[in-house]
């Protein structure tokens, strides 16, 4: 280790042959020399075309087997594994469903209850003042609806009238139930 660390000297340094030695490798054959010319004019009297054409004739044509039936086929008639797999996600997916339904409904439930006579009556008799509050603002706007902002105010207080008008039409004579949304 402490060679490692000094600094190196001629004669400590190892010799390259004896660390590193290489494989000998398949070599290709030479490079022909310029002098050497390859060998030209070679001929041959085959009749390569009419050859061919013999061998065509004399081969053999290639069996072609008859394809399968979708009935000859060993799975057929059953059913591939991706679509069990398919199906029993969407069966876990349906019975999440439900239960989240289930839980929805029992919440839902616990928070109904009816309103009495004397909390509907005093809602109606709110409703109604504020219903005679919205009349008389109507009332006080101006015959003539020149400027945009009078227009769309009058159109916010029909629309308001009208639907508090739903609202006394609906509580009136029925039996109100009322969902406590801080339970749910």
């Amino acid at each position: 280790t402490d060679a490692f660390l000094k600094r190196p000297s001629v004669d400590k340094l190892p010799s390259p042959a004896s660390t590193m030695t290489r494989t000998k490798v398949k070599k290709l054959p030479p490079v022909p020399k310029r002098d050497e010319a390859p060998a030209m004019g070679l001929v041959s009297d085959k009749n390569f075309v009419k050859t061919n054409a013999l061998e065509a004739m004399l081969a053999k044509p290639p069996k072609k087997e008859a394809p399968l039936l979708a009935t000859q086929k060993k799975d057929y008639g059953k059913v591939p594994k991706y679509l069990h797999t398919i199906k029993s996600q969407i069966a876990a997916e349906k019975e999440m469903i439900a239960e989240f339904q289930r839980q929805q409904e029992e919440a839902a439930t616990q928070s109904i209850r009816p309103m009495s006579e004397d909390e509907r009556d005093e809602l109606l008799y709110d409703m109604k003042v504020k219903w005679g509050k919205l009349n008389e603002a109507y009332g006080k706007l101006s015959f003539t609806l020149d400027v945009p902002s009078h227009m769309r105010r009058k159109e916010e207080l029909e629309a308001e009238m009208t639907q508090l008008e739903k609202d006394i039409k609906t509580l009136q004579g029925r039996q109100v139930v009322v969902v406590d949304e801080r339970r749910v």
